[in-house]
């Protein structure tokens, strides 16, 4: 019997990007820049997870569909 193996390739980046208030609701605002979204290969409207390493950093990561273990984008969905 041959055992298969699935490997993904993690993309690790780190940047500081300060946070800004919305002028209107007063809310505190991640404004991620364009460069970073497609080197993320994030798009406007995808889901984020916000995760406290508990280390002092956080991580962002596009959320995973777990029905089907890969990432949900326009460019994968079979609804239509």
């Amino acid at each position: 019997m041959i055992e298969s193996k699935c490997w993904t390739s993690i993309l690790v980046t780190s940047k500081k990007i300060k946070l800004k208030e919305d002028p209107n609701s007063k809310d505190l605002v991640l404004p991620i820049p364009t460069e970073l979204l497609n080197q993320m290969g994030w798009d406007i409207g995808d889901d984020l997870v916000w995760t406290d390493n508990f280390d002092g950093s956080f991580s962002l990561t596009k959320e995973v569909d777990k029905s089907n273990k890969k990432a949900y984008n326009k460019h994968n969905d079979d609804s239509n």
